[in-house]
């Protein structure tokens, strides 16, 4: 059995993640760079998953891209 969690955030045209480099330390969309942070949040977040069996993939849907954790039970 897998529990799951989604978040799903709004996105303007343009500023969709690289798939490629989402997950790596530091990456930030070169259209987002008046927006605060430093790229390293979703590297933590999958790292920490990873660390007890979890998974987080990432999707897009029109104008969103949706977040989803699978956590094993």
């Amino acid at each position: 059995m897998v529990s799951r969690i989604a978040i799903a955030n709004p996105v303007e045209e343009g500023t969709e993640p690289d798939e490629a480099q989402l997950f790596s330390r530091c990456y930030r969309n070169p259209a987002t760079s008046d927006i605060p942070g430093s790229g390293i949040g979703l590297h933590i977040a999958s790292a920490a998953a990873g660390k007890f069996g979890a998974t987080l993939t990432y999707r897009t849907t029109d104008g969103a891209v949706i977040f989803e954790l699978r956590i094993p039970c």
